[in-house]
């Protein structure tokens, strides 16, 4: 039964334990190796999190494309 990310998210933040989470989506939009970024900056800023986002202003993103043109053929636009 598919529950949406946000039951995804949530089950996860309940069962997790350790002292770093990290949650990536498996699309690839923010690389796994940007995690050790992410860790930097906590320890940099004493932050008790960090969010990757595509959509901040100083984001830059390079897409495959063969991705580019595979979602515009999937999705019309």
């Amino acid at each position: 039964m598919y529950r949406g990310k946000g039951f995804a998210l949530r089950y996860g933040f309940k069962y997790t334990k350790g002292n770093l989470v990290v949650f990536i989506d498996a699309d690839m939009n923010i690389h796994p190796r940007q995690i050790l970024t992410f860790i930097k900056e906590m320890e940099r800023t004493g932050a008790d999190v960090v969010v990757g986002s595509k959509r901040h202003p100083d984001s830059k993103i390079n897409y495959p494309s063969t991705g580019k043109y595979l979602v515009k053929f999937i999705t019309g636009s």
